[in-house]
């Protein structure tokens, strides 16, 4: 059984069939042009990914409220989406609806599909 199994044993996941949300997989550049760095989205690509929603927290702080839900997406195997060999949480994110899913994590699922743990965050 490999690592990714051990830490995602008993999580419900989607099978590939279920994968019915087109998502947009943006990445960041950073610019100095200015001689500050400046983070860029472009987007990547689409993909079909399957979505769970596992929690989702609102609290009412400085007089705002300020709510965000963790969603775990689930693609297909691309090797721009490698957690091996690129730095997923850092330098991409998802787009769906209008709302911005910054990746928290990303597993290599028997090297067939990914997962992906995001945080979408909506403030008032």
């Amino acid at each position: 059984m490999s690592v990714a199994q051990q830490v995602l044993v008993g999580k419900k996941r989607t099978a590939a069939g279920q994968r019915d949300k087109l998502v947009t997989i943006q990445q960041m550049t950073l610019s100095t042009s200015t001689g500050f760095p400046v983070e860029t989205w472009t987007t990547l690509r689409t993909a079909w990914m399957g979505r769970l929603d596992v929690r989702a927290d609102e609290r009412f702080t400085s007089n705002q409220h300020s709510s965000a839900m963790e969603t775990n997406w689930y693609c297909d195997f691309a090797s721009d989406m490698d957690p091996d060999t690129v730095d997923v949480s850092k330098v991409r994110r998802l787009l769906f609806k209008g709302r911005t899913y910054d990746i928290l994590s990303a597993v290599s699922l028997d090297g067939r599909s990914i997962e992906l743990i995001t945080l979408a965050k909506v403030d008032e």
